[in-house]
């Protein structure tokens, strides 16, 4: 029974990635046909949210809700903070400083949302005494 489970984690693998390269390429051919790129803004941050939490669902072993605090307080709350910045940067006609764009070279990369989502999930479903793997 756990072969079934990481098989069909694989294949929604597969079919996750069909799909958010299909959404980003609607969503792209929208935003240069309306001249509008707050949706490609917001796709490039629920993205790589999304791909986080289905990663964690690889990780997570028992589905009882047990709210790891500390994880989601120290790791959640400032990737989702760090990764809202730029999107309600636009809303807000907010700059970032001339010294802070290293912070827009890692918030490109996605990888502050997928570490978001991923501990989002772990930190609703595992407790403090348990093990990832």
């Amino acid at each position: 029974m756990p072969y079934i489970w990481r098989l069909a984690w694989v294949v929604g693998l597969f079919l996750l990635t069909i799909v958010s390269f299909d959404i980003e390429e609607q969503i792209d051919s929208f935003s240069t046909a309306t001249f509008n790129i707050m949706p490609n803004i917001w796709a490039n941050f629920l993205i790589p949210f999304i791909w986080g939490i289905y990663l964690s669902l690889i990780l997570i072993k028992k589905w009882t809700i047990r709210i790891n605090l500390p994880l989601l307080l120290c790791v959640f709350l400032p990737c989702m903070l760090l990764s809202l910045i730029f999107p309600l940067s636009f809303l807000a006609s907010f700059h970032f400083p001339i010294g802070l764009g290293w912070i827009i070279k890692i918030m490109s990369s996605g990888l502050i949302e997928i570490v978001a989502g991923l501990t989002l999930m772990l930190s609703i479903f595992n407790s403090n005494n348990e093990r990832i793997n």
